[in-house]
């Protein structure tokens, strides 16, 4: 096999060819980011998470369609998919997620420890979820979970802990400017503004601020 094919396969069963899924996965990510720095994030940790975000949800589509290997070939929708059609075989899709997942560890050990481990959840959460489908009525909310999992991540390489919303600390103030259109969103989550909404938003929840009003 010529090595264009071979990158041609690797691509649609990592699903590059349908980059919908990072821009879902990053989207959360980057809001972590915005949130846990005060709307100012690191360059460097910033580039580390995106990339991170490419390779472990490219990882992830490989461990999907090894977990789905033997099904795959009776769906019309998936039977052409590399796995089941015989293109490459389970060791080399399995050598190539564990290629991506080491590349995204690499990465992250460039940041603290405690996102060193909360990576290692991450990592699980990704790997577990193909196999879950088989038993678990709900697979969705664990993909919604391992989806999210970057905004504590982003917490922890900014601030070196992952910030509780409690009584104690309700609020998260992002000294930055804020686009219009934004404020409109932030009132239909329950999320109140400071003094001057223009310069400064005070994240505050509504479920902290009745517990604060209750005091």
């Amino acid at each position: 096999m010529k090595f264009k094919d071979r990158l041609d396969i690797y691509e649609k069963l990592t699903r590059l060819d349908r980059p919908i899924g990072i821009l879902l996965l990053l989207w959360p990510t980057l809001w972590g980011l915005w949130l846990s720095s005060n709307g100012s994030p690191n360059p460097f940790v910033t580039v580390i998470f995106v990339l991170g975000v490419v390779l472990m949800r490219s990882a992830g589509c490989v461990m999907n369609d090894f977990a789905d290997r033997n099904f795959d070939g009776h769906v019309e929708r998936t039977r052409d998919r590399p796995l089941p059609a015989g293109k490459i075989s389970s060791r080399e899709a399995l050598a190539l997620a564990a290629g991506l997942a080491g590349l995204a560890f690499g990465l992250v050990l460039q940041l603290n420890a405690l996102t060193v481990r909360l990576s290692v959840i991450a990592l699980l959460l990704a790997i577990i979820y193909p196999f879950l489908k088989r038993f678990f009525w709900l697979p969705q909310a664990w993909l919604g979970i391992a989806f999210g999992f970057g905004v504590p991540m982003a917490f922890a390489a900014h601030r070196e802990v992952v910030v509780p919303i409690s009584r104690n600390k309700p609020t998260i103030t992002v000294k930055a400017p804020v686009p219009e259109h934004m404020h409109a969103l932030m009132k239909l989550c329950g999320w109140k503004e400071a003094e001057h909404p223009s310069t400064v938003l005070e994240a505050r929840p509504p479920r902290a601020e009745a517990e604060s009003a209750g005091t």
